[in-house]
C-alpha cells in the first residue's frame, strides 16, 4: 500500500473514531443531584428522566392539559404542551421530592438521571415532608403519626371567592389544610393557586383549574411549622 492511500486511511480511521466520541458525548444524559430536576425543554418534545431511587408518587399543580406525563417504577417521560407547563414534583421512593423545573430556549435534554445520593438514615427534609403529606391529602388518606382534626372555618372570602377549612393534618415538622374553594359570581373562574398566601406555605394543589358559576373544589394546601 502506498504512502498516500495509509495517510488517508489514518486520516478516515481518525473521522469515524471521533464521531463515535462525539455522538457519545452528545448522547451521555445529564445528571441532577438533589434539589430540583433542571430539564431542558421544548414544546412538544419528550424528555426522560431516570430516578435512580424510583419513582413512589407524582404531584402535579396547574393546568394538567399542559403537559404529558408518563412513568414507570423508575423512569418519567415528561412533554411539555405549553410554554408554561404546569407544575411536576415527582416523589422517590425514599419520600425526597423534586421538582422538575423547566428551562425553555437552551436546547432540550434527551434524558436526566437523578442521582440517589441520600444516605440511609437521612431523614427527609421540611419540603419532602411537605410533597408526601401532600401526596396523602389528595388520596383522601389519613398521614401516618398525624394528629387530624375537623374545622369549618372560613379562612377567605372577598366576595367572589369563598376558601373555607374542613380538615387539618398536623405532623411535627408540617401542618396540612383540606378546603373547599367556591366561586361565588356568576361567571367562570380560574382557581388563583397563584394568589393563595399562608404563613409558611410550602404547597399548594387544586382540584380543577377553572370553576363554573355556583361551583366549588377541593383546594389542598401545606405549611411548615
Amino acid at each position: 500500500m502506498r504512502g498516500s492511500d495509509q495517510k488517508v486511511l489514518k486520516i478516515m480511521a481518525t473521522a469515524v473514531i471521533g464521531l463515535f466520541w462525539c455522538q457519545a458525548v452528545l448522547a451521555a444524559p445529564r445528571v441532577c443531584v438533589d434539589g430540583p430536576i433542571v430539564m431542558r425543554a421544548a414544546v412538544g418534545k419528550a424528555v426522560e428522566i431516570e430516578m435512580e431511587a424510583g419513582v413512589a408518587d407524582l404531584v402535579r399543580s396547574g393546568d394538567p392539559a399542559t403537559i404529558k406525563v408518563e412513568h414507570t417504577s423508575g423512569h418519567l417521560f415528561v412533554t411539555p404542551l405549553s410554554p408554561d407547563p404546569a407544575e411536576l414534583t415527582v416523589i422517590d421512593t425514599r419520600g425526597h421530592s423534586h421538582r422538575i423545573s423547566y428551562v425553555f430556549g437552551d436546547g432540550v435534554d434527551d434524558k436526566v438521571v437523578v442521582r440517589d445520593d441520600t444516605g440511609p438514615g437521612e431523614v427527609p427534609g421540611q419540603e419532602d415532608a411537605a410533597m408526601a403529606l401532600m401526596r396523602d391529602l389528595i388520596r383522601g388518606r389519613v398521614p401516618a403519626r398525624a394528629t387530624e382534626q375537623r374545622s369549618d372555618t372560613v379562612m377567605f372570602d372577598n366576595g367572589r371567592v369563598r376558601v373555607r377549612s374542613v380538615l387539618i393534618d398536623e405532623l411535627p415538622r408540617v401542618r396540612g389544610y383540606v378546603t373547599v374553594v367556591e366561586n361565588l359570581t356568576r361567571a367562570p373562574l380560574v382557581v388563583p393557586v397563584q394568589q393563595v398566601t399562608l404563613p409558611g406555605l410550602v404547597a399548594v394543589a387544586s382540584q380543577k383549574d377553572i370553576l363554573g358559576p355556583g361551583e366549588a373544589c377541593r383546594l389542598y394546601m401545606v405549611a411548615g411549622r
